[in-house]
């Protein structure tokens, strides 16, 4: 059984025995803890409810037997439970951490400072090897034998960006493995993408820099990338670090190898970080993720999503009377199926578009007797249209093409590109 201990890792004389879980998201500890004992007695009485607010707190899990250690940060109190009677009687305390670092030295996590600060980050993602050119494991097949080279210090590529905290960023591929006791042979191989920062971050910003980073890879080929694991480096010495990964839970389908851009990875992500910084940007970049990043919403809802897209990004352009046409301007300008539609055919599209958010908006989504009435300044163009489900589909796929198009030809400045 592991051991734990309360944010003086050292005392010895307060360390309690203890179990954990390890599960996607999250890291649960069960310890030989009476947290009742760190309730105030009032006038020589403890009380006891359900609004007792437990104080969060670091623990250190060692756990001797499987050579592994943990180290959870703001770990808040979820349950607790006591046993009277029993020869196993006593108390246990469940903590729950989603931040925690994981090493095999039990020095390196109580070295660790109350807030660690980041030099670089690391992820590890098989999906990653597809962009490597300079592949550390390489084989030579003979018409007798198989021969496998594998390079001690893998090929690196390195860019460097110097802009929004990142100092360059690092691709390379790594492998580890050799020969087990039955003398089978065993090779793991997976891809590394680091980010060496610039200045040193608190630990509490790692999950911005790889929510940033997953929006570009996403940008670039879309559903197809999970993260394996994250390493980050604290002062020369690595970490394994774990949090909750936003629109990432190591699920993704690898549904296409093609990318959006004849442009190569590294490229793309210098144009990503120069043109398109999510995490200190102004909010049209920061729309972009609801945007490509898979979300499931209604139909409603990702209507009014993009409309809002377009709608932040345009009205921050200098371009005249944009405010009030935004919406035509983006058919005319960003939509592909423009071309094979007459002008009036475009402004009676564009009035559609508007119509329905503002009856979305200001009525809700409960469209009677399916219909809408479709209104203009001029009010005898005015007319109904029947507002079926294919109808809606139809004006909210183009308000999603339009978002697209303003992403990678606006914003990233690709003229071609294939995102759908």
């Amino acid at each position: 059984m592991a051991v734990c201990f309360f944010n003086n890792f050292l005392d010895n004389e307060h360390k309690y025995r203890c179990e954990y879980e390890v599960l996607t998201d999250q890291i649960i500890v069960t310890v030989d803890y009476d947290i009742t004992e760190e309730i105030e007695a009032v006038g020589g009485v403890k009380t006891f409810g359900s609004n007792i607010e437990y104080t969060q707190r670091d623990i250190l899990i060692a756990d001797h037997d499987k050579r592994t250690n943990y180290l959870l940060k703001d770990a808040y109190y979820q349950r607790n439970s006591m046993i009277y009677g029993c020869p196993d009687d006593g108390a246990k305390t469940v903590f729950v951490s989603y931040t925690y670092f994981r090493s095999q030295s039990f020095e390196s996590l109580v070295d660790l400072k109350k807030v660690p600060k980041i030099n670089s980050i690391t992820i590890a993602s098989n999906d990653l090897l597809r962009y490597i050119t300079s592949n550390s494991v390489s084989k030579i097949e003979y018409e007798d034998r198989l021969v496998i080279n594998l390079n001690r210090k893998a090929d690196e590529e390195i860019r460097r960006i110097g802009t929004n905290n990142i100092k360059e960023i690092i691709l390379r591929d790594y492998w580890f493995g050799g020969f087990n006791k039955d003398h089978s042979i065993v090779f793991d191989i997976t891809g590394h993408l680091e980010l060496k920062l610039l200045k040193r971050e608190n630990y509490t910003e790692v999950p911005r820099y790889v929510y940033e980073i997953l929006v570009f890879l996403q940008l670039y080929t879309k559903n197809s990338l999970a993260i394996d694991g994250i390493t980050v480096s604290i002062d020369g010495v690595s970490y394994d670090m774990f949090f909750r990964i936003r629109n990432n839970d190591n699920q993704i389908k690898r549904q296409t190898n093609e990318k959006s851009v004849q442009s190569s990875i590294m490229d793309f992500l210098e144009k990503c970080y120069s043109t398109i910084p999510y995490r200190k940007s102004k909010s049209e970049i920061r729309n972009i993720p609801y945007i490509v990043l898979n979300k499931h919403r209604s139909v409603e809802d990702n209507f009014l999503m993009y409309y809002r897209f377009i709608e932040c990004y345009y009205k921050k352009q200098n371009i005249p009377d944009i405010k009030r046409q935004f919406v035509a301007y983006s058919i005319a300008k960003n939509y592909l199926g423009h071309r094979k539609c007459l002008p009036a055919e475009q402004d009676n599209l564009a009035h559609e578009i508007v119509s329905l958010r503002n009856h979305y908006v200001h009525s809700g989504y409960y469209l009677r007797n399916g219909s809408l009435r479709i209104k203009f300044e001029d009010s005898s163009k005015n007319y109904t249209v029947k507002a079926d489900a294919d109808w809606i589909y139809e004006r909210m796929r183009i308000l999603y093409e339009c978002s697209i198009d303003i992403i990678f030809k606006d914003m990233l400045g690709y003229n071609s590109y294939s995102f759908s």
